[in-house]
């Protein structure tokens, strides 16, 4: 993650900073590479009992997701997991967090996990209980019933626990909630694993269109 910081702030001093939601130039080099015009426009998305984000994925949000998540931006965690702790609320004061988990060759492509990222932003202990057993298709670009076919189960398990204590209160983590398939998977892991109480926090939230 250091080295991807360094990345980010070699970009910004060697070349003409533009802003990676908007391509305006960055006319303050302190603010990281999102202007605050898009910032400042991203549309906070509505909370229910079980989803948090910090708003709907679409103009600016989701350029700053593709520049984390594609881009190699990993320095947008840091003001990315600010904002979710605001969208959080009282959910981290005793919760413990868990990052959706990347396959293994999708993580090594990628160079991180930008769930992982996220949920080590948010100042609370990270428990990192999943793993993905199967590659699988993105999800992206798949229509809600290839999203849920494309998560079998088995896809995520719980990681070896070496006797480790399971929290009661969970809260898990991930870049966009579009169906809730991910979401869903995750979930019902850690219920079997014991968990009593899981609700998930992202950057962003689809919306559900008809």
């Amino acid at each position: 993650m250091a080295m991807h910081r360094w990345a980010d702030r070699a970009l910004l001093f060697l070349f003409d900073p533009a802003c990676v939601a908007c391509q305006a130039p960055l006319t303050d080099r302190r603010i990281g590479p999102v202007c605050g015009r898009c910032w400042s426009s991203i549309h906070p998305s509505p909370s229910t009992d079980l989803v948090r984000a910090v708003g709907i994925y679409e103009g600016a949000l989701r350029n700053i997701v593709h520049a984390l998540k594609y881009g190699g931006h990993a320095s947008l965690a840091k003001p990315l997991g600010a904002r979710m702790r605001d969208a959080a609320g009282d959910w981290l004061d005793d919760a413990t967090v868990v990052p959706v988990p990347l396959h293994p060759w999708r993580s090594i492509r990628r160079g991180f996990n930008q769930a992982d990222l996220l949920a080590s932003a948010l100042g609370r202990p990270v428990w990192r209980a999943l793993r993905r057993t199967r590659l699988g298709q993105p999800q992206a670009g798949l229509s809600a019933a290839e999203r849920f076919r494309n998560i079998p189960a088995g896809t995520y398990v719980l990681r070896r626990l070496w006797g480790k204590r399971v929290p009661p209160s969970v809260v898990l983590v991930d870049d966009v909630i579009t169906t809730g398939a991910t979401a869903e998977a995750c979930t019902q892991v850690l219920l079997e694993a014991g968990v009593e109480r899981v609700r998930v926090l992202t950057v962003a939230r689809a919306l559900r269109r008809t």
